[in-house]
């Protein structure tokens, strides 16, 4: 049997932890995910992959606070299987290079508190039953997702909006209770395209208490989006900047599933949606909307829309609650729309 090639050498984790490294080189007798595994296992926390192709041969789930897995190795799957990593804990550092060859549906999940997603290169996911997603975060502390290359995501659609089936993502944020520090969280540098599915979404921030919409706290900032079958940015939840981001959907209509906005506001309260570039999509451009089943619950209000260059697009802004106080739309045509439209 051939030797398991692993080097220790002395070195810094991304969030500042002194740990040894722990590089792990591609071995043809036993796939990199069971490697990972015994390393965490022994106590390594900061997993490095050597150049070449690594396989794993299914999900891997790590429950553990600061793990760093990260390394310019490429890593691949054998056979299909929904998802890469499952990773739980805090102090969370990942940097992969993943090609699915379109036979993986989705590649991390990561759950904590001080998760960092930097210098990632994910590419051709594919989902036939489920859900293709590059990267999730569960979080209701401190993210980063930065500088990250994703392209070439499809989720085979069902043609029944709401179940999972048929969604992809390149980032999706999710929050279920208020975010327990007061930093502020970046989404920032990411270059996304190609997200295809009938629920396509380049970025989506969900933070909810309940069934009420609560503070996410992040800034979306700097971001390169390019071909998207329904949204680039898909904001439900409160205390959100979005600057800065240059969107363009140029696809091939025959696969416009259910195209929307290029940027998405629902029940929004404290939004700021500004200096973003948008052209040439068949979709619209800006969406601000307060669903109905929340308007009891949830205060709306100060949502900031200026200085947006919208080119090309089909229809620049849509309203769909005149009762926000404090909101300003300085750019643009301003059209209305009923407020049971329907936003799954």
């Amino acid at each position: 049997m051939k030797m398991i090639s692993i080097i220790p050498l002395l070195g810094i984790t991304f969030c500042s932890i002194a740990q040894a490294q722990f590089i792990i080189v591609p071995n043809s007798s036993i796939d990199t995910d069971i490697l990972i595994s015994q390393a965490v296992d022994k106590g390594e926390k900061n997993i490095v992959l050597a150049q070449g192709i690594h396989f794993f041969s299914g999900t891997l789930r790590i429950q553990a606070n600061d793990i760093s897995i990260r390394g310019e190795g490429i890593v691949k799957v054998k056979e299909p299987f929904p998802l890469l990593l499952d990773l739980k804990g805090n102090n969370l550092n990942v940097s992969l290079n993943v090609d699915g060859e379109n036979k993986l549906s989705s590649v991390m999940k990561l759950s904590g508190s001080n998760i960092n997603v930097f210098n990632s290169n994910i590419k051709n996911l594919y989902a036939k039953n489920n859900s293709s997603v590059a990267i999730l975060i569960n979080s209701n502390g401190f993210f980063s997702v930065r500088n990250n290359f994703i392209n070439n995501l499809y989720s085979q659609p069902d043609f029944k909006l709401g179940n999972g089936v048929g969604m992809a993502r390149a980032i999706a944020i999710v929050r279920r209770k208020e975010t327990i520090e007061p930093i502020i969280s970046y989404i920032s540098g990411n270059n996304i395209s190609n997200i295809m599915g009938e629920e396509g979404d380049a970025i989506t921030l969900l933070s909810k208490v309940g069934d009420k919409y609560s503070g996410i706290n992040v800034n979306v900032v700097n971001n390169n989006i390019s071909n998207y079958s329904r949204r680039a940015i898909k904001i439900q939840g409160e205390d959100v900047f979005v600057s800065g981001n240059r969107i363009k959907n140029v696809y091939n209509q025959g696969v416009n599933y259910n195209c929307s906005f290029a940027i998405s506001v629902y029940a929004p309260k404290d939004i700021t949606v500004k200096n973003n570039n948008i052209n040439d999509s068949v979709c619209s451009a800006i969406n601000v909307l307060m669903e109905e089943k929340n308007a009891s619950i949830n205060d709306v209000g100060n949502v900031i829309i200026d200085g947006n260059k919208i080119n090309g697009n089909k229809m620049g802004f849509k309203v769909g609650d005149l009762k926000a106080p404090s909101s300003m739309l300085k750019t643009g045509k301003i059209l209305f729309m009923p407020k049971n439209e329907n936003v799954e």
